[in-house]
């Protein structure tokens, strides 16, 4: 473990204005402060890992008139939310260009007028579709943000006394208040209604303006500051979510507690007798002892560290993954603690997800990622200065001002993603005791890739729509992968191009804004493709990676002389070279189960049905879809006939030279149209669409009065399809043809 107290995090002139809240993005780029003086700061994450780092300081905004009590993150990225003591709430967004001395340029976009008095606290639902926020006017006001409407959708009132913090569980299912009456209201998310007031724990809390309470990331516990154990113990109470009636108590800090923060990650702990590991939570706990303590679900004692501050701790995050520490103070500091193993490993995300699962039947939702616009560190240029203006004298005695273009300041481009930097080794500050193994560890290294990872490339695997899979492990030869991974949130693939000697390609899945996994490649990724059950990479050399959806290379890298179009769908990749050769392979089995030329076809695009069928588009605008059994092409579109995959047949208009022509002939060309597309669409397996056309095709018949072809047709359906034929026979009865038929 290692601490620090950068210098350079501070607000206001003389160093010492309380910095009264702090959030770090989830994307680890940046992090925020809120602070006495009105005032929020945008920081550069980096520089907390980089002593190289000189542009830390992002953006100072100015828009409050009141303290800031609270900054927090929308778990989407793009925006984040600050309470103040002007009552208002504003979200902030980052924006293009701007005359602002800041590197970044940040907005007020909306301003939430609805509470009475101070706002104390906010917090975001998981998916980002709710914002909550806790005032002195006594109420709690939930803001919808979905569509970017930022409206009041509920108001809550509850509380005797005024609110100081809000807090949604993992499932968005509870919202829990904590008010200055001693009480904590539960609150249902369906229907907004109270589930439970509980004020057992809290009859003795201290009184204080700014508390924080957390859920645990498993959904299991609530932990919010408690009651006072004695004259010289204070404590934290762990409730349980399934009555919320205190399970156990965090005990030990000198002076009331003040804030609680859950980390988002699960650690896996060996048990005593290291027979099996365990995942346990952590949490961090501020007080006003200037103290922070870290404890696990199971700890009886915990790494606590004093002296941080000379004032209370007023607020604590936790980055994404779970190893760096930031808490504030009212001297006006904030302090960065390192870890390392002391809590032992992260716990991965298909391991949250199954333990999860094991527990609830279910996984929390996720948001889905939005970068924000540019890195961090983007620059801004400088205002060019403006030209003076020069007046002309005329013969006849007249002024003329010849005008000057004023052009407008344009960011800078982003930083070249190859930018490598060394890592942030932290000083130890003085007059601090860490109270925890005498044998501190070193740093831990952090990967300093998903801090500035550039897309090049990206591909969607798996849409939103829930997949199941099989649970084992993927060998070899079977791309299934775990249930739990695809749930809720779009999967994406996404590649990065560096420009390094061993390393020419980085290759990451991420379901939303969670990273599942990042591997490195020897060559550059030209074409990404994939399904639910594998993703798949070609590169610049000629070489083809395939992995499962865990991240687990599924087979050999495959030599491919070269690649135009690479599509995939199910267990099934596709892949047309530069020689006009398709190749389609069935992974799951690990063989070749197409192969042919598309000479004669100018291939536009490609496809792969879950059947593993390839369909290819001509630039000319016709269809093509291989017949195995026939080994050639059907054409299944051409451009003077247009289908559309609907309830129905949608015919094309008629064209300029068929408008003069007489009905009969409109007809008959109606007719042979329909027919090709019977055949198509009995060949495509499209039953609804077929038997709607036939139903269509057997009414243009009579209207035509062409009895052989309905007699074959009737003929053809007798033998086939047994339903169709009653109600085909029902509608020649209707026009009392069945009987001419003699069928």
């Amino acid at each position: 473990m290692w601490i620090e107290k950068p210098e350079w995090i501070y607000h206001g002139d003389k160093r010492h204005m309380p910095i009264l809240s702090i959030d770090i993005q989830p994307l680890m780029e940046r992090f925020i402060t809120g602070a006495m003086d009105s005032t929020i700061c945008v920081w550069n994450f980096k520089g907390l890992i980089d002593t190289e780092e000189k542009e830390l300081k992002l953006a100072t905004l100015s828009q409050h008139c009141g303290p800031v009590n609270c900054v927090r993150w929308n778990p989407n990225t793009q925006t984040f939310a600050s309470g103040s003591d002007d009552k208002l709430i504003i979200i902030w967004e980052q924006k293009e260009g701007g005359l602002s001395d800041n590197l970044e340029e940040w907005r007020g976009v909306f301003t939430l007028q609805g509470h009475l008095s101070d706002v104390k606290d906010l917090n975001w639902s998981k998916t980002g579709k709710y914002l909550a926020s806790g005032s002195i006017d006594n109420k709690v006001i939930i803001w919808n943000v979905e569509g970017r409407q930022f409206y009041p959708y509920q108001i809550l009132s509850g509380h005797e006394s005024y609110v100081s913090a809000v807090a949604f569980d993992p499932f968005d299912k509870y919202l829990v208040s904590l008010g200055e009456d001693k009480k904590l209201i539960v609150w249902n998310t369906k229907d907004w209604k109270q589930v439970k007031i509980y004020d057992q724990a809290l009859s003795h809390n201290a009184s204080q303006v700014l508390k924080r309470l957390a859920f645990t990331p498993d959904a299991r516990n609530l932990v919010l500051p408690g009651p006072k154990k004695s004259n010289y113990k204070y404590m934290a109470s762990v409730l349980n979510t399934e009555n919320f009636e205190a399970e156990k108590y965090f005990i030990g800090h000198l002076q009331p507690v003040s804030v609680v923060a859950a980390s988002p990650v699960l650690y896996k702990v060996e048990k005593t007798d290291k027979s099996e590991k365990t995942l346990q939570w952590a949490v961090a706990i501020g007080g006003f002892d200037s103290t922070i303590s870290i404890w696990r679900s199971e700890d009886i004692k915990p790494i606590a560290i004093r002296d941080l501050f000379s004032c209370a701790v007023s607020d604590l995050c936790w980055s994404t993954d779970g190893k760096i520490v930031l808490g504030s103070s009212n001297d006006g500091s904030v302090v960065a603690i390192y870890l390392a193993n002391e809590l032992g490993d992260v716990a991965s995300q298909r391991e949250m997800h199954s333990f999860m699962f094991e527990l609830y039947s279910e996984i929390p939702p996720e948001p889905i990622i939005q970068h924000t616009l540019r890195k961090p560190v983007a620059k801004k240029l400088e205002p060019q200065p403006m030209n003076e203006q020069k007046e002309i004298r005329l013969q006849n005695g007249k002024r003329r001002i010849q005008p000057v273009f004023l052009s407008t300041p344009t960011s800078s481009g982003p930083q070249n993603p190859s930018q490598t930097y060394k890592p942030y080794i932290p000083v130890s500050t003085s007059n601090i005791t860490i109270m925890s193994s005498p044998n501190a560890p070193s740093l831990p290294s952090v990967d300093i890739s998903k801090f500035s990872f550039k897309v090049n490339l990206s591909r969607i695997l798996c849409n939103s729509e829930p997949h199941n899979y099989s649970e084992s492990i993927c060998p070899v030869n079977l791309l299934h992968i775990s249930k739990l991974i695809s749930t809720s949130g779009d999967i994406v693939l996404e590649a990065m191009i560096l420009e390094m000697n061993h390393v020419r390609s980085a290759i990451r899945l991420r379901k939303g804004n969670k990273q599942l996994w990042i591997n490195y490649l020897q060559h550059t990724v030209q074409i990404l493709a994939g399904s639910q059950y594998f993703a798949a990479v070609y590169t610049e050399e000629g070489y083809l990676y395939c992995y499962t959806i865990g991240g687990i290379q599924a087979l050999p890298e495959m030599k491919i002389t070269s690649c135009k179009f690479m599509e995939s769908s199910g267990h099934y990749l596709g892949i047309l070279s530069k020689e006009h050769v398709l190749y389609v392979y069935n992974l799951e089995e690990r063989k070749e189960i197409i192969r042919c030329k598309t000479d004669d076809i100018e291939v536009k695009s490609l496809s792969i049905s879950e059947e593993g069928v390839p369909k290819i588009e001509s630039k000319t605008g016709e269809f093509f879809v291989f017949d195995q059994n026939m080994n050639l092409w059907m054409r299944i579109k051409n451009s003077g006939l247009e289908y559309y995959k609907a309830d129905g047949w949608n015919p094309p208009p008629l064209s300029s030279d068929l408008v003069t022509s007489d009905l009969d002939s409109y007809l008959q060309i109606s007719i042979s149209q329909v027919e090709t597309q019977l055949l198509r669409l009995k060949f495509l397996g499209y039953k609804e669409e077929y038997s709607y056309t036939v139903k269509k095709y057997v009414n243009m018949l009579i209207d035509a009065q062409d009895i052989y072809k309905l007699i074959d047709i009737t003929q053809s359906l007798k033998n086939t399809n047994k339903v169709l034929f009653e109600e085909i026979s029902k509608i020649l009865e209707s026009h009392d043809i069945l009987n001419k038929l003699m069928i």
